[in-house]
């Protein structure tokens, strides 16, 4: 099991990678941000909480919706995270430093929404009882999780080159944190149902990874954003580097042109409610 002393420090160590490259992020995943503010009907006056918010999404986009009378308060595990999307919300919302096992909060939200971090919660029961908590009764949430990894290619395709030069590269433990650990259908409903959220739906949602990057571009963002791909590529030899980067390469290239990725991906929106009578 992984304790979450190591989710924070790794996230902490992800903090100025995604500050270099959040733009091509926020690019990329904008329709999921979209998506999940249009499930969530944020409406003015509201108040929202957005939990492991990385640099803002979609805080941002939640906060123009409560407009002036509403509020958003963004948390994150990492102190280094929360501090990149406090610098990017420039006062439209509220910024924190919390667990989502340990919210400072009382029910006093509307919403809560939370975009592919829900798969690296350290303790997911207690992540998922403790939001239910800090929301009013009837109050509603929009979680975002990726789908199967074979409708990813994003990943899938990277993860296939790397296993052609390093076989033995251990799989995760299908309930350890990492990125497809919801993927399974009905494999997060199910547990958001085990901690008292009702009317829970699962919808898919088919986009397209879009980003300003060309493909020479897409090898030194990967090993850019990633510690783990970093690593491993420093720790290879000249020869199998050279071949990792060639496999990577032509195992993305049909997904580029024109100086822009298109990747056909799919997320799973997963929205669920507090019951009115909740205390």
């Amino acid at each position: 099991m992984v304790e979450a002393i190591e989710i924070r420090q790794r996230w902490r160590e992800a903090a100025p990678r995604w500050r270099r490259n959040g733009a091509i992020v926020r690019e990329m995943t904008m329709q999921v941000s979209r998506a999940m503010v249009e499930s969530a009907r944020p409406a003015p006056g509201e108040r929202w909480l957005d939990v492991a918010s990385g640099l803002g999404d979609p805080g941002l986009e939640l906060a123009e919706r409560v407009g002036a009378t509403g509020r958003v308060v963004m948390s994150d595990l990492a102190y280094e995270m929360a501090a990149a999307a406090s610098e990017n919300v420039g006062g439209r919302a509220a910024v924190v430093t919390a667990a989502a096992e340990a919210l400072p909060f009382h029910p006093s939200f509307d919403g809560v929404t939370c975009r592919f971090g829900a798969m690296f919660f350290a303790d997911p029961p207690r992540a998922f009882d403790e939001l239910r908590q800090a929301l009013r009764p009837d109050g509603r949430s929009v979680f975002a999780v990726w789908g199967a990894p074979e409708r990813n290619p994003f990943f899938s395709e990277v993860n296939a080159a790397v296993r052609e030069v390093v076989p033995d590269v251990p799989d995760p433990d299908p309930d350890d944190p990492h990125g497809f650990r919801y993927a399974p259908a009905g494999k997060l409903r199910s547990l958001l149902e085990s901690t008292g959220w009702v009317d829970v739906e699962e919808r898919k949602l088919s986009f397209v990874m879009r980003g300003r990057i060309d493909l020479d571009g897409f090898w030194r963002f990967m090993v850019s954003m990633s510690a783990d791909m970093e690593r491993l590529v420093e720790e290879l030899p000249e020869e199998r580097r050279v071949r990792l980067r060639e496999g990577v390469e032509q195992r993305v290239a049909p997904y580029f042109g024109d100086r822009e990725s298109r990747f056909p991906a799919e997320a799973l929106l997963v929205l669920a409610r507090n019951p009115e009578g909740a205390p």
